[in-house]
Order: structure tokens, then sequence, then C-alpha cells
């Protein structure tokens, strides 16, 4: 009997496929896959006082399968978030199909296989676990995705978008290249466009089904079937439900694939070259629009046999034997991304890229003075350690550190990665005093997939409780702890490691500048401050004494906003000799500057900085910057104070 055909017949009700999932799919329902029987319970409306085994003698083998995939979607995110890594390492290193490697320790194999390889194991895991969302597409929908990203513009920079759409429309065939989906630089965005693309590929998946000559789709599309082979039946009559193919051949007749590529690709491209504050407002505009459209696609149902099967695949793929290694290795991929404006270097050896379990120098990040490096599982000492499993060292899943690499004190910024349904607060808390101890001048921040009480926090050695920072829920479509997750690693590099290209900005101050303030509904009053200091004066500008601009320092405040959602701007007429300390000063205190959305913003001339408020520290005062005019230089402070 054949092997698939005899799992099938086993897995008659939803409690053999849960008995399958555990002896085949190697679950730990009692830690790692604890918070997967949540999943379940919560998709399957089971309570909690009731017993999950008895309760699938009730559920149908299709409804607990599609729960099953449901709950693992998160993981099929994170492989798509670590292929775009792979990629990006690839293409910056000239080197289209790196080899990527993990090597696990203690007694795990290692698994080593090339990025076209792992993009194929991608496609299986969206195919697979996405099969019960089972979209049905019709025409409206797939133009109104081509109306979004509609471009005119024929300045295609891509050169594989370039061949692809000159073997389309010129050769009129289905071209074997592989396009990655276009990345703008902005995370949600892309996330969203990486929805939109998938949409495409499976567009030119299906329609090059029928044959690599564009002709044969739209002759099957309009013509007759009778001549069709038995093979090119099969095909018809299974994605007919799906993607009709009168449907494949009439977007193709109006060159929808070319026009979506094009589209997508020049409109990535264009926001990813715009300033910082005008990108934000680029992407969150069209990501809207986009997700507008996705969620009116109506959906359909499957088939309990084919989910058997699908079932059998997934499990099957060796990467999911590692799935828990694979979380860690996905907060890399937060990690670049909360530097994504900086030039990332992905270090690879002989064409490989390594995550080692045992410390590797992953990226350098090269304009920052000095030089940013990101390790995984670097070593160093520390004395009398108080977590369970540490002797005499710590050993933090990822360090960004500044050279000397080998000396604690160099570490800036330390991630750990939990994988708890439930955080431990004693082993939280343990973690975070050794390694704040450990790296004495570095935040220390725990990501946890669960959920993560704050209160786990007090329980840390008060010597360096300030330093240490607590995220949960840090999973794929969590943007709020992603979002928290970027702007902590971004407010927590202190000054010693100024970027160099913001050392640049202000190569002339001939002309004059603007100082902007901008923030939300709270806190409701916030105040922008400006000090310049001369050789024989000292001048305010705020709000008691908002200047001019006829009067020495040649500086005015144009508003005082007073009720929140505000904009308040210095304008600087001409700059004077001196030293210009700017600062904004929380005076309403309804909120805390950390956990508020405030931005101060810099121009001189066609010159422009932006720094975000820090998502740490105490205080009413955020002390920005300083520009001494005199010798033509600028510090970055940007820290929360209690005085400016």
């Amino acid at each position: 009997m054949d092997r698939d055909i005899e799992v099938s017949e086993l897995l008659q009700s939803a409690s053999d496929v849960w008995k399958f999932l555990e002896k085949q799919g190697g679950l730990d329902t009692n830690l790692y896959d604890a918070d997967l029987v949540e999943e379940l319970r919560v998709r399957l409306a089971i309570s909690s006082q009731s017993s999950f085994e008895d309760v699938l003698e009730s559920t149908s083998t299709e409804d607990f399968i599609v729960a099953f995939f449901q709950a693992v979607q998160p993981y099929v995110e994170m492989m798509s978030d670590l292929l775009c890594m792979f990629e990006k390492a690839g293409a910056k290193q000239t080197n289209k199909n790196i080899a990527i490697s993990f090597d696990f320790g203690q007694a795990i194999p290692d698994l080593k296989f090339d990025l076209s390889y792992f993009r194929n194991y991608v496609e299986i895991w969206k195919r697979v676990s996405g099969i019960y969302l089972a979209n049905k597409w019709d025409k409206n929908i797939i133009w109104s995705l081509d109306k979004v990203l509609k471009e005119s513009s024929e300045n295609i920079q891509n050169p594989n978008l370039q061949i692809w759409l000159s073997q389309y429309l010129e050769k009129k065939v289905w071209p074997d290249i592989q396009l990655p989906a276009p990345c703008s630089g902005n995370l949600d965005l892309d996330k969203t466009l990486a929805k939109v693309w998938r949409v495409w590929n499976e567009v030119v998946a299906k329609s090059s089904k029928y044959g690599k000559e564009r002709d044969i789709l739209r002759n099957i599309g309009f013509g007759r079937r009778d001549n069709l082979s038995e093979s090119e039946q099969q095909i018809l009559q299974k994605d007919q439900v799906r993607w009709p193919v009168e449907l494949l051949a009439g977007i193709d007749l109006d060159h929808w694939p070319a026009s979506l590529a094009k589209g997508a690709y020049l409109k990535a491209e264009r926001i990813s070259k715009l300033e910082p504050h005008i990108k934000l407002r680029k992407a969150t505009r069209l990501r809207e629009k986009l997700e507008n459209v996705l969620i009116q696609i109506p959906k359909m149902e499957v088939e309990g046999e084919t989910l058997v099967q699908h079932l059998q695949d997934f499990l099957q793929l060796p990467l999911w034997q590692h799935r828990y290694e694979l979380y860690s290795i996905w907060i890399a991929t937060q990690i670049l991304d909360s530097l994504e404006n900086h030039s990332i270097r992905i270090h690879q050896a002989n064409g490989t890229l390594k995550f080692s379990f045992s410390g590797t120098h992953f990226a350098t990040v090269d304009d920052f003075e000095p030089r940013l490096h990101i390790w995984t599982e670097l070593r160093s000492p520390l004395k009398n350690p108080i977590g369970k499993g540490r002797l005499k060292s710590i050993q933090p899943d990822y360090s960004l550190v500044i050279d000397p690499i080998t000396s604690p004190e160099s570490s800036l910024l330390v991630v750990e990665c939990k994988q708890y349904n439930k955080a431990s607060a004693k082993n939280f808390s343990s973690a975070l005093s050794d390694y704040a101890r450990g790296r004495p001048n570095a935040h220390v921040v725990l990501v946890n997939y669960g959920s993560a009480n704050q209160n786990i926090l007090d329980r840390v050695d008060p010597e360096v409780r300030n330093r240490t920072h607590l995220i949960g829920m840090m999973r794929p479509n969590s943007i709020a702890s992603q979002t928290e997750f970027k702007n902590l690693i971004k407010g927590t590099l202190p000054q010693s490691a100024t970027s160099r290209k913001d050392q640049s900005v202000f190569s002339s101050l001939i002309e004059g500048g603007r100082a902007i303030l901008r923030w939300g509904d709270t806190p409701q009053d916030l105040d922008l401050h400006l000090r310049v200091e001369t050789i024989t004066d000292t001048y305010s500008i705020c709000y008691f004494n908002k200047g001019n601009m006829t009067t020495k320092p040649w500086a005015v405040l144009h508003e005082d906003i007073l009720s929140g959602n505000g904009v308040e701007i210095i304008e600087i007429a001409q700059w004077v000799k001196g030293k210009y300390y700017f600062a904004v000063h929380n005076y309403s205190g309804d909120a805390s500057l950390s956990k508020c959305h405030v931005t101060f913003t810099i121009t001189s001339g066609e010159q422009e900085l932006q720094f975000k408020c820090p998502s740490s520290g105490e205080g009413k005062w955020w002390s920005v910057l300083i520009i001494d005019t005199s010798i033509n230089q600028w510090e970055v402070i940007n820290k929360i104070v209690e005085s400016p």
C-alpha cells in the first residue's frame, strides 16, 4: 500500500491527527509548543476547563488541520523575512546563490543548503500552511492591485526585471527568471508588498503551467479544449476553481503581470530614495491602499484529503524539525530592520552565510564611528551568575559591539531570545540581571515569543534595572512589539557610536535653518527650547521668550502649542558664532516622553536630519543636539534627562 494512502486512512479524526502530530511532528507541548496548544484552543473554541483530547473527538479532521495551519502561520512569516535577509546578503556579496549553514551546537546535526533550496522551502511552507486562506480571485480584485501600483515611468533600474519584461513582452514567453518581492526599506510596506508579490508569483506559476509560450494560455482560455492532453486537462481541472483559465488568459491579454511587476518595483524604488519623514508618510499611504484591496478577497473551502497530504508535506520539511531555533535566527532580521538606514555587511565565508550557536561575527555596520559589529553567541566572563545553567560566563543570543570586540565594556546592546508561551519571572529576570552585569555599558533587551509581564523587571538587580528591557509577543505581524524593539535599538545606541553620515549632514552652515518639533495626542504640552551661547552673551528662545528675526541671535519660535498633535518651529534667519543647544521640555507631564511618538527635525538649506525620542529614560527633558558653529561641529545627545 502507498505510504501516503496509508497515512490518510489512519487520520480519520482530529484525535488521530493530533497523535500523528505529536509523534511525527515532534511536538513538545510541555515547553516550546505550549503556545501552539493555546492557539489551537482559541481557534477551536476549546475552553481552558475542557480536556483538549476529549474535545478533539467531536472536531472534524478538516477543521483541526485548518486550525493547525493557522496556528503555525507565524513560522511561515519568519521564513519569508529570513529569505528576504538571505537574498539581500547574496545580492550585496554578488553571490546570488549563497549557501546557508546552521550550526545548532550540542548533539543536533548541522543543517546546510543553498539559497535556491531555501527559497523552495519557503514556497512549500507558504503553499502548505497557507492552504486554509484559499483566496478566490476575480478580475476586479486583480486589477485593483494594479491600479494602486500603476506607474507610467519607463525608468526601470532593476536588471532582472528588465530582462523579465523583455522576454514577457517581446518574446511572448513566461520567463524562467525568479524575481524577489520589491523592497522599499519600510518594514510594514515591504510585508504588504510581499503579500501582493505572492499573488503575482501565483498568477505567473499557474499561467506558465500550460506552456512556456504565452499564446498557449490564450488559446486554452479563449478557444476549444477538446484537443488538450491528459496532463493539461488535469491542470485545468485542479486550478479551475481558484484560478479559472479564462481569468488568467484575460489578464495576460492585457499584460497584467508586466504592469504589476513594473509598478511594484518602481513604487518601492521611488519610496526607498525619499527622506525619512516623507518616506514614512508615502509608505504608510501605499500600504493602506493595498491592504484595503486585499481584505476584499473572498475565501473558498478546501478538501480534507488534500489537507492531510499537505500536512504530511509540511512535517517532512527539515526546517520544521528546527522551528525552535528558527525564532532566534528570525530576530536577526528584526535587528537589521532596525538599522535599515545604515550600510550593513552580512558576513559570509567562502560563499556560506553561517549561523553558529557557538559564536559568529554576523554583520558589520560600516557607517558608524567606531564601526558597529553584530555577533551571535558572543561569550564573555561573569563572576557568580545567578541564572540557572550559567557557570562563569554569559553568552547572549545577539551582541551589538564596537572595537575592541572582546572587551565586555564594548557592548552597546544585548538581545536575548526566549520562546515561552508564558514568561518565567525567575528565568527572565535572572538573564537580564546577568547580562547587564556582564556587559556594564550595554542596554539589555529580552524578547519573548509569548507574553511577558513588565512586572518581571521589578525582580531585576536594582543596580542594572535602568538598562534592562522586556518585550513580549515579539513575533511576525505583532507590529506594536516589532516597532517597540526597533525604537529601542535606535534609542539605546549612545553617542559614542554617532553615525558618520550624521557627522557630514551640516558640512556648511552658511544659510539659516529650522528646528521642528512634532508629536501626537500626548503629552498635551511639549515645548521646544533653543539656547544660544556666544563668547559674550546667552540667549533663550522658547514659549516665554519667542525671539525675533531682526535682532541677535536672529531666531524666533512661531507658535506655542498647548493641546497635543503639535508642531512647534524655531526659525533661524542666520547662524551666529557659538553653541546652539536644542532640547524639548515635557511641560504638561501627562505622559512619559519615552512612551510617545515625538520627533525633532533640524534643517539648513537643503540639508535635513531627524531624531526620534528615545524609548527609554526618565525625566521631563529630551536633550537632543548641540551645534557649535564656531568650529562647524555638532554633537548628538538624544537622551531623556531630568534637566537639559
